[in-house]
This record gives C-alpha cells, sequence and structure tokens, in this order.
C-alpha cells in the first residue's frame, strides 16, 4: 500500500563559510527511492522554507522522515517530538543518529534510526513487508527496548539509485556565494573515501571508494541543465581518485556541449597536470585542496598522509592550467601548538591561494579527533548545537590545544590571509558584492 512520506531537513546548521544554502542530496535520493517504489513524498527543507506550515505538513503525512547532523540534532527531536503529537511514524536518519542511535531513540520521540547509507532501508521501513527485525541497517524501539540491527551493506552499483527528486524542493531559494554561476546546483559522483583522517567521519558512505559510471553522471548533468543550473558543485569525498573517469567525462562534456562551470574540491595527491588541464577545458574554473596544516609533523599526526610540497605542486599545477586554487586549513587540530599554527598561517600565506578557509578542529562524533579528545583531553561545549567549524570558538583542550590561543590563533589566520597587499590586490580586481560576506572572519 502507498504510503504518504514527509521528509524534513531541520534548518539551524550553516552548511557554508558565507552562509549559503545547499539543496539537502541526501533527502532527494530517499525521496527518489520511495517515488520509484510509488509512494508519495513531499519534502520540507527548513533551512529555506517557513517553519509555520511545520505542522500543517507532519499532519497531512503518514511517516515523518527527519534527517540529523550534530549541530541540528537537538532540533530534529524537537520536530519529532511534534510529529509524535499526531502519532506519526518517525524515522531519523543522518550522521548523528547513525553514530549514536540510543540517544535518539531515548528521547521517546523517535522510532527508528536508519544509519548509514540508507536508500535501500527507507523502501523496505516504509512499506513494512519485511519483519523489523529483519530489516538491516537501522535500530529502533519494541516494548520499550531499544534493538540494533545488523549494518546494511553498502550499495556497490550507484548507477541503479535514481536521481535526486530536486523537483521536490523550492529550487529557486538556494543560493551559493563566490560562485561565478547565479543558479549553482550540486552533485555527487562518488562514495566512499580511501583514507582516514582523524577530524573525518566515514559512517555513511564508508572508505570503499564507489564510482558512477561517465553514461549515468551525463544524464544527471543533462538533468540538471535542463532545472536551469548555469554552475554546478561536485560534492564527492574524492572526485579526482579514477583519473581514467575524470578525463572521460570530461572529454564527453565537450563532446556533447555540455560545458558550464563546475567546481570542487580534491586531495593533493589524486592530481596531475594534464588531469587538471583536461577538467578546466571542460569548465572547472576553481579547485579545492584540504591542506589542513602548515606542519608536516600535524598532517602525519592528523593521518592525512600528504606533505607540504605536494601541496605545493598541486597548487602550481592547478594555477598553470587556469584555475582559481582554495585552500582549506585547520587550526587546533590534536598535537597542535602555537609554533605549528603560525606554521600553518605562514604556509596558507605562501601558496598562491585565490581563497583561503580556515576551521576550527571540531570533534564531530563518529571521528577519532572526538574519541581521542573524550579519553586525553576536555570537551569545551554541553550541547550538540554549540558545534561549528565556521564559529572561530575552541570545542576542546587537549595537551597545548587550549581555548584562548585557538581562538585568537584562528582570527590571525584570516587577517594574515586576507589583509596583505597580494591578497588585497587580487580581491580588487575581482571584486564582488558576496564577498562583504567574509568581512565578519576579519574582526
Amino acid at each position: 500500500m502507498s504510503k504518504k512520506v514527509l521528509f524534513i531537513n531541520p534548518s539551524n546548521v550553516a552548511y557554508t563559510l558565507a552562509n549559503g544554502k545547499i539543496m539537502p542530496l541526501g533527502l532527494g535520493y530517499l525521496s527518489a527511492m520511495l517515488t520509484k517504489n510509488g509512494h508519495y513524498v513531499s519534502c520540507l527543507d527548513l533551512q529555506v522554507e517557513d517553519n509555520k506550515v511545520l505542522e500543517d505538513k507532519i499532519k497531512d503525512n503518514d511517516i515523518i522522515g527527519i534527517s540529523a547532523l550534530t549541530p541540528n540534532i537537538e532540533q530534529a527531536i524537537s520536530i519529532a517530538k511534534i510529529a509524535k503529537r499526531y502519532d506519526k511514524l518517525v524515522i531519523l536518519g543522518g550522521p548523528h543518529p547513525s553514530v549514536f542511535p540510543e540517544e535518539s531513540l531515548s528521547s521517546g520521540f523517535v522510532d527508528i534510526v536508519c544509519r548509514g547509507e540508507a536508500e535501500n532501508t527507507i523502501v523496505e521501513v516504509v512499506e513494512g513487508k519485511e519483519s523489523i527485525e529483519n530489516i538491516k541497517g537501522i535500530s529502533y524501539v519494541k516494548n520499550n527496548k531499544i534493538f540494533h540491527n545488523p549494518d546494511r551493506e553498502y550499495i556497490t552499483n550507484l548507477d541503479l539509485i535514481p536521481f535526486p527528486k530536486r523537483k521536490l524542493f523550492p529550487i529557486e531559494k538556494y543560493k551559493l556565494y563566490l560562485h561565478k554561476g547565479k543558479k549553482v546546483m550540486t552533485m555527487l559522483t562518488s562514495r566512499g573515501c580511501p583514507n582516514n583522517c582523524n577530524f573525518c567521519y566515514k559512517g555513511i558512505s564508508g572508505r570503499i571508494y564507489r564510482m558512477r559510471s561517465v553514461d549515468n553522471m551525463l544524464q544527471e548533468w543533462e538533468e540538471i541543465l535542463n532545472l536551469g543550473a548555469d554552475e554546478i558543485g561536485i560534492v564527492d569525498d574524492s572526485f579526482t581518485v579514477n583519473k581514467k573517469r575524470v578525463i572521460e567525462f570530461c572529454d564527453r562534456l565537450i563532446k556533447e556541449k555540455m560545458v558550464i562551470y563546475w567546481e570542487g574540491s580534491s586531495r593533493v595527491d589524486t592530481i596531475d597536470k594534464e588531469m587538471l588541464a583536461k577538467m578546466k577545458q571542460a569548465g572547472y574554473w576553481r579547485i579545492a585542496f584540504g591542506i589542513e596544516s602548515g606542519s608536516d609533523r600535524i598532517l602525519e599526526l592528523v593521518d592525512k598522509k600528504i606533505t607540504k610540497e605536494k601541496v605545493k605542486q598541486a597548487v602550481k599545477w592547478a594555477k598553470e592550467v587556469g584555475m582559481k586554487v582554495t585552500g582549506f586549513f585547520m587550526i587546533g587540530n590534536y598535537g597542535e601548538n602555537e609554533q605549528t599554527m603560525n606554521e600553518t598561517i605562514n604556509f596558507a600565506k605562501s601558496l598562491d591561494l585565490d581563497f583561503v578557509q580556515f576551521t576550527v578542529a571540531v570533534p564531530y562524533p563518529g571521528t577519532r579527533l572526538y574519541d581521542t579528545v573524550k579519553k586525553e583531553g576536555k570537551f569545551l561545549f554541553t550541547k550538540w548545537s554549540e558545534l561549528g567549524s565556521y564559529s572561530g570558538k575552541a570545542y576542546f583542550e587537549l595537551g597545548e590545544v587550549k581555548k584562548d590561543l585557538v581562538e585568537k590563533m584562528y582570527k590571525k589566520a584570516y587577517r594574515k590571509s586576507y589583509l596583505n597587499f597580494r591578497m588585497i590586490t587580487k580581491k580588487m580586481l575581482e571584486f564582488r558584492w558576496d564577498m562583504l560576506r567574509f568581512l565578519r572572519l576579519l574582526k
């Protein structure tokens, strides 16, 4: 029997440095799977829609699915509480409940937690054809007890997953700043990351790298273009892992005349100049490298498995082919001290970067950093909603990583990186009004 399902994305998370709003592709994928199986799905994204309609929408559906990151888990539980007022089946998913399913279920307002990759899980839960004890990848409450079923296997053939149901979201309300396009949409072409950085959570997509075929990618690309996108952001953890696939994709974009602006992120050790040149030819205008630190000792400690020399080479290649380059850096990670933080700031300033982004190291649940701080250090927050990489606040103390030092160095990092002659000149030459959103970081 067909069910009416409402997916809700809570609001209180800044996904980007300039407070842009990104469509929640995860809920788009789940919506597509349920629609394919004959169910009626609607979505409410509270980061861009009015929460005044929340209660009415809940009343009008059979099942309420809520996505939760760590910073908005408390809001997600509040939404679940409203849904239980109307005796709805409440399903929670996303990174935080995948790490702490018992926390969510113990609230009394959540019936089922879908852990990890949930496209197949959500169909089985909604349809109810399987006994709940036999559905992999869920935790649930039964007879006032919490049960955890075995994990579900990761989806190996990503081409079998239908494209996200973007039309269920208010496309015109999503804004991404500091981009060339006026209508920027995002796309996922692979899942999983084989690396093991201490600050990164792998519980949703895992460490096994899985790729969509080029044909499948191009079909979705065309669909996005037909929705009016003039730029596409690739949001993969590891888009550039397979050089052959990247080059084939770029060649097809050029051959089939589907070249528009696109951009994304990469590790510095998965690219070469040939790949970057082909990407630039196909419209790829900006690449972001996760550099994290200017100290080789810290890069080794956090298991980044790159070196400063690799960073320099990658940035040099990207600039030589004509790309804009963003560097992502982190202040206050495990093993840091004032010297290593200064090394990071000086290294960032020494590179020919067009954008520099600093975040404070955040011990998100499910990461090795969280486990280390819990065992050896001290947390400086009392509520999950306090966490946020762009706040400039320190969230733990461990060794020489102290609150006052981290917060001082975070401010220093932005001042040193942007308030210098080279960067000021560069930004004046390419000035756009949305760049003013960065000024709060220079205070």
